[in-house]
């Protein structure tokens, strides 16, 4: 029994030993870990009475370290924007020499790489400034439309220099008024316009050269004379006609491009991209042309009807539709657009497993649009579920 009242006593005494040890081992264990930071040029942060700052936040690095590093980031900086200032990228040239013209003024380094950068940067913005009124010239005199893309490219490119503030400003002031957003419209109505009569005009130019190639008696080896390889387009022959050849190899003529012979890349076979369009080729072609041309005058008939260039469009449209082969023609492709819309809901309802549904749109297709190539899958189709 008087052991057992002895071991409070016992645990009592050695945990006093415990608490006076503790602090002697702490302040070795923080003299140690001083020592060391010392060596790596870390801060530690002792305070007073042995407390330390060791923890989240408190550990830095010394200041000559990070003085340096700073040094080579904008060294970097300006070294990669002046590259991409050389290689004509302007937004990117700004983006980097900003960062290095920042890096100076916010960490106060020793070099001279800033003030190059904010040099090169004030170069920089006498071209933004300069680039600025001729956006403010279109977009006050007659392209409107075309200001409005430059005063975009430019608070793009000059990000965060005064050029991009100023084209900014004055993007959001002509978003919001009335007077011009109503000449934009004008002018992008009558360049639709203007893209038009070019079809149309591109289509006209189409007969000549089919008389022109009936007289040389449409031959391939008179094709090869007329536009022999590497060989400039015949005298009397117009781009039109050399669009046309190229068209009939294979490439496209995009709509609305100008007239004139295009640089496109020959195909190995050269017999094949100088042959000169068959009539019914030349007929095609000719439909083609008129029938964008047909569409462009509708739209820009119901878009500015009341204006100059909507009762333009709307002669120009109704005196088109008096062609009962360009009719025909626009009627084969509106029945082809439909038939295609109605393949498209077909296959999805048998994707669901609504064949019934499916086989509706395949016999309304083969019913309403007998004569098209989504007639042919409908068919198909069908003939697949009858097995």
């Amino acid at each position: 029994m008087p052991a057992l009242s002895r071991r409070p006593e016992v645990a009592e005494t050695h945990g006093a030993a415990m608490q006076r040890t503790s602090p002697i081992l702490a302040m070795t264990l923080v003299l140690a870990w001083a020592a060391c930071a010392a060596v790596a040029g870390i801060r530690t942060g002792i305070g007073i009475g042995g407390r330390t700052g060791i923890g989240i936040g408190t550990i830095e690095e010394d200041p000559a370290v990070t003085h340096e590093k700073w040094k080579r980031r904008a060294e970097e900086d300006y070294k990669t924007g002046m590259e991409a200032r050389a290689a004509g990228k302007k937004a990117q040239a700004v983006k980097f020499l900003l960062r290095a013209f920042r890096i100076g003024r916010r960490m106060r380094i020793d070099s001279p790489y800033p003030q190059k950068a904010a040099d090169a940067l004030s170069e920089l913005a006498r071209d933004g400034l300069r680039e600025l009124d001729v956006a403010r010239d279109l977009a006050a005199g007659e392209a409107p439309h075309a200001g409005l893309l430059e005063l975009k490219r430019i608070t793009r490119t000059y990000l965060g220099l005064r050029p991009a503030k100023q084209a900014g400003a004055l993007l959001r002031q002509l978003q919001a008024d009335p007077a011009f957003q109503a000449r934009l419209r004008a002018a992008e109505l009558a360049e639709q316009l203007a893209r038009a009569e070019a079809l149309e005009t591109r289509a006209a130019a189409l007969p000549a050269e089919a008389d022109l190639g009936d007289v040389k008696g449409d031959t391939s080896a008179e094709g090869e004379k007329a536009g022999g390889t590497g060989a400039e387009p015949a005298a009397g022959v117009s781009g039109e006609a050399q669009g046309a050849k190229t068209e009939a190899a294979g490439h496209s003529d995009p709509p609305g491009s100008s007239d004139g012979p295009t640089e496109l890349p020959w195909p190995e076979d050269a017999h094949a991209a100088h042959r000169t369009l068959t009539p019914a080729e030349r007929r095609r072609r000719r439909l083609d042309l008129l029938a964008e041309a047909h569409a462009l005058y509708a739209r820009l008939a119901e878009l500015g009807e009341g204006t100059d260039v909507g009762k333009k469009a709307a002669a120009a449209r109704r005196r088109l539709e008096q062609d009962p082969r360009l009719m025909a023609r626009i009627r084969r492709s509106r029945l082809r657009d439909q038939a295609r819309e109605w393949l498209g809901l077909a296959t999805n309802y048998m994707r669901a497993g609504r064949i019934e549904k499916a086989r509706e749109y395949f016999e309304k297709i083969l019913a309403e649009c007998p004569d098209t190539p989504p007639a042919r899958e409908a068919r198909g189709f069908l003939d697949g579920m009858t097995k």
